[in-house]
């Protein structure tokens, strides 16, 4: 199960072919969502072309590397906010705390530096964990709920007083 006030994202390239007169492949993108353990029809996305999707990306990223002004980098952002992150919100519901499995050009976007609507960073609203898949989601899971266990450590050991008899292979 997902930790309290999170979501898994999983972002998918997908190819449309299209058989008319001349044979036509575009590609698009969709987000399988998992929140609070349901997965229905409303939790696919199609979030539409990938070429224009990828070619924001990479925009987005070269406004970064070469240290743009923030206005100019604030504007690709929102606009890739837009694209990819706005129609998620329905199914993101209350979660704080977002799982993001990328695909393709999406493995290369920093989604903490996103803008939303009200020209706030994503960071400053969710935490973000990338993950190579949704099974992944399972480390995260059980290293939080290990939390409950309990440990015995011992240190400081006085190898001096301790002696092992190699014969018996007892410790004496």
């Amino acid at each position: 199960s997902l930790p309290n006030k999170s979501v898994l994202v999983e972002f998918a390239k997908f190819n449309i072919n299209k058989f008319t007169d001349n044979w036509n492949q575009k590609s698009n993108y969709l987000a399988f969502i998992l929140n609070e353990e349901k997965f229905g029809p409303s939790s696919v996305i199609n979030l539409g072309d990938s070429e224009l999707i990828d070619s924001t990306i990479e925009e987005f990223r070269n406004l970064i590397q070469n240290k743009e002004d923030e206005s100019t980098v604030k504007k690709v952002g929102s606009k890739l906010y837009r694209l990819l992150f706005k129609p998620l919100l329905a199914q993101i519901n209350k979660a704080s705390h977002i799982y993001i499995s990328p695909d393709s050009d999406i493995s290369f976007l920093p989604f903490d530096t996103l803008v939303d609507d009200g020209g706030e960073y994503l960071i400053s609203k969710y935490k973000f964990s990338y993950l190579n898949n949704g099974k992944d989601i399972i480390r995260f899971v059980s290293r939080s709920s290990s939390h409950n266990q309990r440990v015995v450590l011992v240190g400081n050991p006085d190898f001096d007083n301790f002696a092992y008899s190699s014969s018996s292979g007892s410790i004496d």
